[in-house]
């Protein structure tokens, strides 16, 4: 799922992370 706007899409695997228990750090990171 590759969207134009990748900072809207990192925000919410960070939030999902967060939700999961993960770093959103770890979760950007490994998006980018």
């Amino acid at each position: 799922m590759s969207k134009p706007l990748g900072k809207p899409d990192r925000i919410v695997v960070a939030l999902g992370g967060n939700a999961l228990g993960n770093n959103p750090v770890e979760q950007i990171e490994a998006v980018s």
